[in-house]
Formats: structure tokens, C-alpha cells, sequence
């Protein structure tokens, strides 16, 4: 097999896995090609035992006693849900192995003001309010249109409780869609554990986990004739027969990659993921919205009345005050999967 010259022969000698002194770095121009379409439909992980995603479900309910005059009052530009301030705490990552129904402080990882979500589905909803209500959620993309907005969800008026399990969520960057489809936390911390420049001093080479985000990135990229890595392909496959020939979709293995290839993977992955900082949720802040669907005001009485306007205007009249005036509730319950950042 002829390597091609972008790497060296010199760095993947085949009769041994010694690196050679008289490796030539390779001299890449910027470039943040490597990250567009790397990930395929059929390139999903399976391994059981992924980490750092949390599943939460949260009842977002519209308060007590609230009646669409009140909120016209004190809520006009919509009304929010909270998280319990004593339960916030819950939310973090538990990093106990035993007892992990009781714990402290000191037992739990992650930052509320770091939330990332990478899932979310509307398991059941119901209302008794007699409008259609839009439910907007803070770090999730609106994916519901309607004729005066986007929102990410909308229970229909007087509706039961209806179960659906439906999706809405929607990844807003490359990374948020490697955590949905991988179940698996990806930030800087994990990519310098999965593409490890200190394993050679003289910076010959470094090492890939192949469950990594880095080692699909390189490998989408070293099949791409456009891709400033696809002369390194012989190469690394020569070097990492073992895991070109067998991969394990259990078990990481250790890839050695060229250190300049490496680098350049590395900086391509982490650029955008200092960019995901600015869609990170503050779970103390954290505060999701019922407004009318309409986009009217609360006690608009636009398409409000309907049963009584064959009676009159005095049935009329009576019905609008009671829709007005009677308290109603409304819920969504809603799965999300998070990562916290530290």
C-alpha cells in the first residue's frame, strides 16, 4: 500500500509501531470543513453504558386559581412556571454508586447555570382553559408555527389529558446532534479526554478513543476526497489495522493518529463547542411560558364566545363573564435529557 505524502512514510513504518524521528509535521490552513456532515443515520452508537446525560420529567402547570382575567392583570405578557427552589439541587448529577436516593451536597456534579439539552418530548397535556395555549421553553429551538409565532409546543383548548410522546426537539449545532443521537455528554473536557496529545513526548502522534466524537470526525473526513485529511488515509489505516478491520461497538479502542492530523480534528471540534456555551440554560433561571397561542391579550374575547350567540346578547354576555372568570389549569408534561456543564 503506497502512503500518501501528506503524512511521510517515515511516521507509519510497517514493520513496527516506533515512531520515527525524522517525521515531517503537515501544514494545514485553518479550517472548519472537518465538522460539516460527520455524523450519518447509521452511524448511531449502541453501548450501554453511556454517561452524563440526565433524564428529568417536569409537570409545567399553569398556577392555581388562574383565570384569564387574573393573568390579564398580572401576567400580560405571559405567565411562568419554576422550578421548586428546594428541588433544584435534584437536578444535578448524582456521583454516588451506593445509596443514591440520599445525598448531599457534596454528592452531586454539574453547574445549574451550565444545562445543555440534547432531548426533549411532550409525554401528556391537558386544559380546561377555553383558549389555545403556547408553551415556550428556554434552550430548546420553537418548532411550531402558528399564525403569530413560532412556539415549541400548543395544547388546544377544553382538551383532556391526551398522552403523545411526541419529540420537540430539534439540535441547534453539530454537537447538541452528537449528544441526542449518542445519549453521551460531549464538551472540552470530554474531547481532551478522547484525543490525548501527551501519549508521545516528540509529538509524533496522538491517541483517538474510537467511541469519540474526534475519531468520527477523522474518519468521515479521511473518505472525503475534498477534506485536507484524505491523503492520511492509507496511513492511519495501515497503523490502526486492527480498528479499521474490527471495530468494537462496545468497547473503545486506542487509535494512534499523525499529532498534526490530530490537531487539526481537535481544533475543528473545539471552536464550536466554546460557541455552545452561549446555549446553555440556567437551570435557576430557568423558567418556561404559557402565552395565548393567538397572540392576543388574555382577556381578548376574540372567538371566546360561541355556545351562546344564537341566545342573545345577554347569553352572550353571561358566557364571556364566566370564561372570563372561572379558574382553569392547564399542563404539559415534558421528558428532557440534559448535560450540566462544570
Amino acid at each position: 500500500m503506497q502512503h500518501q505524502q501528506i503524512i511521510g512514510d517515515s511516521y507509519y513504518e510497517l514493520e513496527g509501531d516506533d515512531i520515527q524521528d525524522d517525521y515531517a509535521p503537515v501544514q494545514f490552513s485553518p479550517s472548519e470543513a472537518l465538522v460539516s456532515g460527520a455524523i450519518d443515520p447509521e452511524g448511531h452508537l449502541q453501548a450501554e453504558d453511556l454517561w452524563g446525560v440526565q433524564t428529568k420529567r417536569f409537570f409545567i402547570t399553569t398556577p392555581e386559581g388562574a383565570t384569564l382575567e387574573k393573568l390579564a392583570a398580572n401576567a400580560k405578557n405571559g405567565v411562568n412556571w419554576e422550578i421548586p427552589q428546594e428541588m433544584k439541587q435534584l437536578l444535578r448529577q448524582v456521583n454516588k454508586s451506593q445509596n443514591r436516593s440520599l445525598v448531599s451536597a457534596k454528592d452531586l456534579d454539574g453547574s445549574l447555570n451550565k444545562a445543555l439539552f440534547v432531548g426533549a418530548n411532550v409525554i401528556s397535556y391537558n386544559s380546561d382553559c377555553p383558549k389555545n395555549l403556547a408553551l415556550d421553553i428556554p434552550g430548546l429551538v420553537p418548532t411550531v408555527y402558528t399564525n403569530t409565532g413560532r412556539h415549541n409546543f400548543v395544547v388546544p383548548a377544553n382538551c383532556g389529558n391526551t398522552v403523545v410522546k411526541q419529540s420537540i426537539f430539534e439540535p441547534d449545532n453539530y454537537f447538541t446532534r452528537y449528544m441526542y443521537e449518542h445519549n453521551q455528554k460531549c464538551d472540552l473536557k470530554t474531547l481532551d479526554q478522547q484525543i490525548r496529545f501527551d501519549m508521545d513526548p516528540q509529538k509524533q502522534y496522538a491517541v483517538m478513543n474510537t467511541h469519540g466524537v474526534g475519531w468520527r470526525v477523522l474518519l468521515n473526513n479521511m473518505v472525503d476526497p475534498e477534506s485536507q485529511i484524505a491523503g492520511a488515509y492509507d496511513a492511519i489505516c495501515a497503523k490502526n489495522e486492527h480498528i479499521m478491520t474490527n471495530p468494537d461497538p462496545v468497547n473503545a479502542q486506542l487509535a494512534q493518529v499523525p499529532y498534526d492530523v490530530a490537531k487539526l480534528v481537535y481544533d475543528s471540534i473545539a471552536k464550536p463547542l466554546k460557541e455552545i456555551e452561549k446555549a446553555y440554560v440556567d437551570f435557576d433561571n430557568w423558567r418556561p411560558k404559557f402565552t395565548p397561542a393567538n397572540g392576543e391579550a388574555w382577556n381578548s374575547i376574540n372567538g371566546l364566545v360561541k355556545d351562546s350567540t344564537v341566545f342573545g346578547t345577554d347569553s352572550s354576555a353571561f358566557e364571556t363573564e364566566a370564561k372570563l372568570n372561572t379558574p382553569f389549569n392547564a399542563a404539559v408534561e415534558v421528558e428532557l435529557k440534559y448535560v450540566l456543564g462544570e
